[in-house]
């Protein structure tokens, strides 16, 4: 999802529901070819459409940053490298070094290509297929103290943009860091809603 979300930004319709379906099939226990989805995203010229150094979180900040954001940044942070199941099927944390926009897109993609590998792997060596688990829970900060940083962190980040790369900017980050975004800066946590009509 994250991805479509930054692929419809760039006008890229058709590949944005691509990748909805393909996380769809995913989380229904189907599998998916990476790699073939991987080369329509670098046809599609979405990496080279998202501006240059767009979204750098600033110095001071990066070891503050946790899940994808972190690794796009460099950090080889990922909880599962303490699992013992992971480190058994051979898990290295994969990482960008840029930490903008493009290094977090890409980051995204390489989690949900090891992801894939790992559960294949697994299935492979050890039979039935392990719950799939995110690589995001790798947050073991207080919810608090990372609410504080990432919004002050996106404050510095957003003045002066276009808002399409505005857009791509706020986009670029996992939802979960969005909603403790929203929630410290309005200063209210967002309310539960019914499913539109």
């Amino acid at each position: 999802r994250s991805i479509a979300r930054v692929l419809e930004l760039l006008e890229l319709h058709a590949l944005a529901e691509r990748c909805r379906r393909t996380g769809a099939r995913i989380g229904q226990g189907g599998t998916c070819n990476m790699r073939r989805l991987r080369r329509l995203v670098a046809l599609s010229g979405a990496l080279p459409a998202i501006p240059a150094d767009l979204g750098i979180v600033g110095s001071g900040h990066e070891s503050l940053l946790h899940g994808a954001a972190a690794r796009a940044a460099g950090q080889a942070r990922d909880w599962r490298s303490d699992h013992p199941g992971y480190r058994r099927l051979g898990f290295q944390c994969v990482t960008q070094q840029s930490g903008d926009v493009r290094a977090r897109l890409r980051q995204w993609l390489d989690d949900a290509s090891q992801s894939l590998a790992l559960l294949a792997a697994y299935r492979k060596h050890l039979g039935d297929a392990p719950p799939v688990l995110s690589p995001s829970r790798s947050d073991t900060e207080p919810t608090a103290a990372r609410s504080d940083v990432e919004a002050h962190v996106l404050d510095d980040l957003l003045p002066g943009l276009e808002w399409h790369e505005a857009m791509l900017v706020i986009n670029s980050f996992d939802t979960d860091t969005l909603v403790r975004m929203c929630i410290r800066q309005t200063g209210h946590k967002p309310q539960q809603t019914g499913k539109a009509a």
